[in-house]
């Protein structure tokens, strides 16, 4: 998926082009590490390691962001979601 900034109608390749000052994953970590819902053995938020390299999609509401494992932990590529208030705060 392709994501572009209209208002200089160019694309965008980092989360960071758009949010140059957020830190993604310690928001993501404040507000998923104690979902029970999460598969423990993937261990998101004990490493920035699978967050080095994300994807991510705006959205109207926000952003989705999915971090990267290897091929054998594939199933661990999930969504996560921070909204438009949670970015700009």
């Amino acid at each position: 998926m392709l994501n572009f900034d209209l208002s200089k109608l160019a694309q965008l390749h980092d989360l960071t082009e758009r949010f140059p000052k957020l830190d993604y994953y310690s928001l993501l970590k404040e507000k998923y590490a104690n979902n029970n819902e999460l598969q423990a053995e993937c261990e998101y938020f004990e490493s920035r390691d699978n967050w080095a390299m994300v994807k991510w999609r705006l959205t109207a509401d926000g952003v989705i962001i999915q971090p990267y494992y290897g091929h054998s932990m594939a199933p661990c590529e999930v969504d996560f979601f921070l909204s438009t208030q949670e970015l700009n705060d």
